[in-house]
């Protein structure tokens, strides 16, 4: 059987973690105009239905962003890491030490601000 408009709805906001409070603030539209749409007792009007669904997208994308952004961190710490491996103190960045550990080093501290998007 078929999603019904309601039901199709639901499923987007609860997949999007929205309240329904959330989604009305998002759309420009009452938390009962929601409600109503959810429980199937009204049918939305074109421009309610493209609110709500231009909310719901934007949503994703947020959330998409933001999931980007996290992993992005992530990489770029353990690339810090990485970097931190090679401490100055121990391998200054003078002919005492082998070209292939201060290329590494500093290959891994612009990754990290790559990754950051600070390069």
């Amino acid at each position: 059987m078929a999603e019904t408009y309601g039901e199709q709805l639901k499923r987007r906001r609860c997949a999007a973690e929205l309240t329904q409070q959330d989604l009305a603030t998002l759309a420009g539209i009452s938390r009962t105009t929601v409600r109503n749409l959810e429980s199937g007792k009204h049918a939305p009007r074109p421009a309610i239905a493209e609110a709500i669904w231009a909310a719901l997208d934007q949503s994703e994308r947020d959330e998409q962003a933001a999931h980007v952004a996290g992993t992005a961190e992530r990489i770029a710490r353990r690339l810090d890491t990485l970097a931190n491996n090679y401490p100055e103190d121990l391998f200054p960045d003078d002919d005492s030490t082998p070209e292939a550990i201060r290329v590494m080093r500093r290959i891994y501290r612009h990754a990290a601000r790559i990754a950051r998007g600070e390069a």
